[in-house]
């Protein structure tokens, strides 16, 4: 059966199936990234609850269809050819959260990481108002244990709700969930977050308040980024800073094709405005071999790479 066939028989069996009101084909991928790099999903949804997520993950199991999962689109490279099968966006449709007044908050993975800050600290409770101001969602900061100013997300995790691959939905502790360093066993397990429970603790606002502005002036220099960009893009070496390490090569503000390495800071490419994936993925493979040539240091990326490269 040609691609093409194959291709078109899928497509139909999901307007059958009526997986999602929000199902498209070859939808354009790059406006859902940081980066506004990309090229398109083969198939595209948008799901609005948990049920509609299950339904989608048993049909790419039945059908043996591709089925990559997209959160708020930071921290990821997409293949300028595209993504193959299904491309299923955890985003607004599928957000939401209670906070209890004693600190416990359960979170659907949509939801966007500022919003949950916002009203955390409304509430006057802390734990998480150090990680103001990194992009995405819920799911995708539970994916990678994001973090910044020595705090993570799972420093205030309890438990993971996840769905396998097989359709099952898995509750874990913190305990049970492997994670370090810009990782947790979600980046590698293939089991899509559904929603996380939180730990927060009252506190006095202006303890709170003093987090959150020390927090903010440390990532001033991110602040002042204002091109398209996917975030940290190398993790940090033991004892040491990846973006300290290429501005010590003289590398800070270079242009390779249609991105830079940021005047801002160094551990951030942005896309001038017509860049290929192509063009990121040269500049970071370039970037860690002067690292290595220079001081022996493997540069680790932390942005996942998607699609062909």
């Amino acid at each position: 059966m040609s691609r093409r066939l194959s291709m078109h028989l899928s497509a139909v069996r999901i307007k059958n199936e009526k997986l999602s009101e929000t199902f498209r084909e070859q939808e354009p991928l790059a406006p859902y990234t940081s980066w506004r790099i990309g090229g398109a999903a083969e198939f595209y949804v948008a799901p609005a609850s948990e049920a509609e997520i299950l339904r989608i993950v048993q049909f790419a199991q039945s059908q043996s269809i591709p089925l990559t999962v997209l959160g708020g689109g930071s921290n990821v490279l997409l293949s300028d050819q595209g993504l193959p099968g299904i491309v299923m966006h955890i985003t607004h449709r599928f957000s939401g959260f209670e906070i209890h007044p004693e600190g416990r908050v359960r979170v659907k993975a949509g939801t966007r990481l500022g919003t949950l800050i916002r009203k955390a600290m409304s509430m006057n409770l802390m734990g998480i108002e150090k990680l103001w101001g990194i992009p995405g969602t819920l799911g995708g900061a539970v994916v990678m244990n994001a973090g910044a100013c020595h705090t993570e997300t799972f420093d205030v995790l309890e438990s993971v709700t996840s769905l396998t691959p097989l359709g099952q939905r898995v509750v874990r502790t913190k305990a049970q969930i492997e994670h370090g360093y810009r990782w947790s066993d979600y980046k590698y397990n293939g089991e899509i977050v559904l929603e996380a429970e939180l730990k927060l603790t009252p506190a006095d606002p202006a303890l709170i308040a003093e987090n959150f502005q020390r927090a903010d002036e440390r990532r001033q220099p991110q602040h002042n980024i204002r091109l398209p960009n996917s975030g940290s893009i190398f993790r940090n070496p033991t004892n040491n800073f990846a973006g300290r390490l290429i501005e010590q090569l003289g590398a800070k503000g270079r242009i390779s094709g249609g991105v830079q390495v940021s005047p801002d800071h160094a551990n951030f490419i942005v896309n001038l405005g017509k860049a290929t994936a192509q063009d990121a993925c040269r500049l970071i493979q370039s970037l860690q071999a002067e690292v290595w040539e220079h001081y022996q240091v493997q540069l680790e990326p932390e942005v996942i790479f998607l699609g062909e490269f």
